[in-house]
Order: C-alpha cells, then structure tokens, then sequence
C-alpha cells in the first residue's frame, strides 16, 4: 500500500522528455488531469518555459506536434519540468533533463535541492 503512495511524490523527468502530438496544456494535465489554467501558469513560471509559451500564438492551447517536434529542445524540456512541477513532487529527479536549457534554478527550488528524503 505505500508503493503507490511513494510513487506520487516522486517525478522524474528524463533527458529524452516524452511529449504527446496534443496542446501544451494536454501534456501538463498529464501529472494533474484537474488541474486549473492558473496552475498550469504557475508550473510554467516555475519551469521558466512562461515567457516562450506567452509568446506562442494559441498559448497554452498550442499544439507541439509528435514528440514535441514544433518545440525547439530546451522548450520540450521545459515542458518537461513544468509537467513534473505541476504534481508538487516531494522528490524531483532529473536525469540530465536540462541539458538543452540554459537554466537558472528559480529560489523555491534552489532551497529544496540535495535535502535528504525522510
């Protein structure tokens, strides 16, 4: 019974990020299938992916193609991590997720990295 427990506090966000041909707010509602549009923003902003997604001309209800093909790499993983943020991971790990990004960790990140887990 704590397996599934423990796996809802973990999100993983691997180097080859998995995207669906579906709109950017699609692939974020896969970690919170109920999640609001103000929740999505937030992950973005969090993901530092907001500004670019702002500047898309159907936003959040833009289509990314197969893969996330119509993003640029350091987009899909921004998607990525937005994604995996939007579940308020206790435990985020990432393998080599933000290779493709020039990444400044936002301060409620950098507070939370390299604490141990209980």
């Amino acid at each position: 019974a704590m397996r599934p427990l423990w796996r809802a506090q973990v999100a993983y966000v691997p180097q080859d990020v998995f995207l669906l041909n579906d709109t950017i707010a699609g692939n974020l509602r896969l970690a919170s299938p109920y999640a609001s549009e103000e929740e999505l923003w937030a992950a973005l902003k969090s993901a530092q992916a907001e500004r670019f997604v702002q500047h898309l001309e159907a936003g959040l209800d833009t289509v990314i193609g197969e893969r996330g093909i119509k993003l640029s790499g350091g987009e899909r993983q921004r998607i990525a991590l937005a994604r995996a943020l939007l579940g308020k991971p206790s435990l985020l790990i990432l393998d080599e997720a933000t290779s493709a990004i020039r990444f400044v960790i936002p301060r409620e990140l950098r507070g939370r990295r390299n604490r141990p887990v209980p």
